[in-house]
């Protein structure tokens, strides 16, 4: 036999583990040296019989997570006849860290306690695996599972442990903590009840609100949920009652349980388990009930969804039924639809409707009043007509699911109509214009708001069907009057938009054109008048001087003659007929043979008048001798 109980060695060091709390040979009590041991994992490095050791070689810790967890070492144990396999388990823990020695199994009686000293089973290194003192050590417990057997504490270096109470039974493992404040390692600790002819028990743990269907037998077996920790399963008797017990039977040849109600309602089932020794009573409630309740709502917030769409007085009722939560798998829908008038409460038609439950995946859009049913009743098709203030009801839906549940809803949804439908026919052209605009830009904007949920991938499909009944409308309205001429009209208006646009702007344009061309002529007519009295100074300037090149001045040919210098033997005299000098006598000037430069010498004498008009003394001593031998020509 190879124990259970978790091994503690170190990460990446040959460890030696003594074998004699973890394997037991019944032939030779106390003694396995003559097992032979051998496994084929990679931690395992031999067997020693002579010190009845495992020497293993751990070259990594295992997680999960974050958390160091056990690893198992199979093994086969081989007692020169037969051959056992099983595992060994193994803390392996870091260098440094604390290290714990094996705890056996704990046991203790049923409603007893028990305790164990921790710091005896451990032990601690420094990081270069020195020993460190265990006075430094702190324990925590971590975890105890299962639940509801034992309850544990730590006093300091103690673990408590004590029974939930006289009767409970099974094992526990404890999680405990240990740490140096530097590092830590976690060391499972099973702890055990030792039963005292105890009773046999059941587990009646998933019958608890068990529901039943009325009329519908339910067999349990009860086989494997009966147990004796201290005798044979096999020794003990089982007696049950219940509420009705005509209708529950307990046989004893295979434990099983039969139950039938045909009525309604909370059924109290006790049973009975004795042995020679002790006896255990239970009970636990059956609810029956005729049927399971389904939901149903105009909404998405129930098992079953009913929607009712564009619906008008002189229309066929159409309705769409889905199914939102099909958990029960559901295999047959039946609905029942009554149409009637709201204001009598006179109701004219009654349909019971089988659904194509092939169909439920996609769901159902359906006329409940249009059937061969309605035409056998010598009814005309009008008949089925939703008139003013008619009110539809669905008053029941029914299914049955894969394990014969049937499921039923009868709260009741009703629609009211009064709104008639729009007469496209009687319209004027210009209202029938306006409602077809409505219906496109309607039609427009539910689409844009479709196409933005799809791309943030949401839902569209409550959108889906305003559209398709705007379209709808839409589709009728133009059936009913043509649309194409409000399409050519629209056309046409645009067309004449564009036409007048282009005729402005053509205007606009002649307009610029014209006044530019005026500007310019009026410009160079301009240009081309001299006023009275003022010389055409482009002819009239010095030529090569620059200095002389100014607005005033006298003529070309006048400027480009060279004149002998001038000796003056005393003053000049005052020109006194100045005002007999004319620019005009220097426009056109008589062209004069240019003799041989002459240096000059002396500048001719400023008139008493001053320098003619515009003239710069340097001009003067260029051409002063020209302009005076001008003046006194012309006199």
């Amino acid at each position: 036999q190879i124990s259970q109980d978790p091994i503690t060695v170190k990460v990446d060091s040959n460890e030696r583990v003594s074998m004699k709390n973890h394997i037991t040979d019944a032939e030779s009590p106390g003694d396995i040296s003559g097992l032979e041991i051998t496994s084929t994992h990679a931690a395992f490095v031999a067997w020693h019989a002579d010190t009845e050791e495992i020497e293993v070689h751990f070259d990594e810790i295992q997680y999960i997570g974050s958390e160091p967890t056990t690893t198992p070492v199979e093994i086969s144990v081989f007692d020169g006849t037969d051959t056992s396999y099983n595992s060994l388990i193994f803390n392996v823990i870091e260098n440094g860290q604390p290290r714990w020695e094996t705890i056996n199994r704990q046991y203790v009686e049923e409603g007893n306690s028990g305790f164990i000293e921790l710091e005896n089973h451990v032990t601690d290194t420094f990081e270069d695996g020195s020993p460190a003192p265990a006075s430094l050590l702190m324990f925590e417990l971590m975890e105890i599972t299962p639940n509801g057997i034992f309850t544990a504490s730590i006093d300091e270096t103690t673990l408590l442990f004590e029974t939930i109470d006289d009767d409970v039974n099974g094992m526990v493992t404890v999680t405990v903590r240990c740490s140096d404040g530097v590092q830590f390692s976690d060391q499972e600790i099973s702890i055990e009840v030792s039963p005292i002819n105890d009773a046999p028990r059941i587990d009646l743990s998933d019958l608890e609100n068990l529901e039943l269907q009325a009329g519908v037998e339910e067999v349990i077996h009860f086989e494997s949920r009966i147990s004796d920790v201290d005798g044979d399963v096999s020794e003990s008797f089982v007696r049950v009652t219940a509420d009705d017990d005509q209708y529950v039977i307990y046989s004893m040849l295979d434990n099983t349980l039969t139950l039938k109600w045909d009525d309604d309602g909370q059924k109290t089932v006790t049973m009975t388990i004795e042995d020679r020794y002790d006896v255990n009573t239970y009970e636990f409630v059956v609810n029956v009930v005729d049927h399971k309740e389904l939901t149903a709502s105009k909404t998405n917030d129930a098992m079953v969804q009913v929607i009712v769409g564009d619906v008008m007085v002189g229309d066929e009722f159409e309705a769409s039924v889905n199914i939102i939560d099909d958990s029960p798998t559901i295999l047959s829908m039946t609905t029942t639809w009554q149409l009637c008038n709201s204001e009598s409460g006179i109701c004219r038609l009654f349909v019971n409707y089988e659904h194509d439950i092939t169909m439920k995946q996609d769901g159902w859009t359906i006329q409940p009043f249009v059937s061969d049913e309605i035409m056998d009743m010598g009814l005309d098709s009008s008949s089925t007509l939703i008139e003013m203030a008619d009110e539809v009801k669905l008053s029941m839906i029914v299914t049955n699911d894969a394990n014969g549940w049937e499921w039923k809803w009868d709260d009741g949804l009703s629609w009211i109509f009064t709104e008639e439908r729009i007469d496209y026919s009687s319209m004027s052209d210009t209202d029938f214009e306006n409602e077809i605009s409505q219906l496109e830009a309607q039609i427009a904007n539910l689409q844009s708001q479709i196409d933005a949920l799809e791309t943030s991938g949401e839902d569209t499909s409550i959108f889906s069907k305003e559209i398709e009944s705007a379209q709808s409308e839409l589709d009728r309205a133009c059936a009913t009057r043509s649309c194409d001429n409000i399409n050519d009209a629209v056309s046409g208006a645009e067309s004449d938009s564009s036409s007048n646009l282009m005729m402005i702007l053509a205007i606009i344009s002649i307009v610029v054109i014209l006044g530019l061309l005026v500007g310019l002529f009026v410009t160079r007519s301009g240009s081309d008048q001299v006023v009275g009295g003022e010389v055409d100074w482009s002819h009239a300037v010095p030529s090569m001087d620059v200095q002389a090149n100014s607005m005033y001045g006298g003529t070309d040919a006048l400027f480009q003659q060279s004149y002998a210098p001038i000796t003056p033997t005393h003053q000049q005299q005052p020109i006194v007929a100045q005002q007999a000098y004319s620019q005009q006598m220097y426009a056109q000037p008589t062209q004069v043979s240019a003799p041989a430069p002459v240096a000059n010498t002396m500048s001719p004498p400023v008139p008493a008048s001053g320098l003619p008009p515009g003239w710069t003394m340097e001009q003067w001593n260029h051409y002063g001798h020209a302009y005076l031998q001008q003046m006194n020509g012309n006199r």
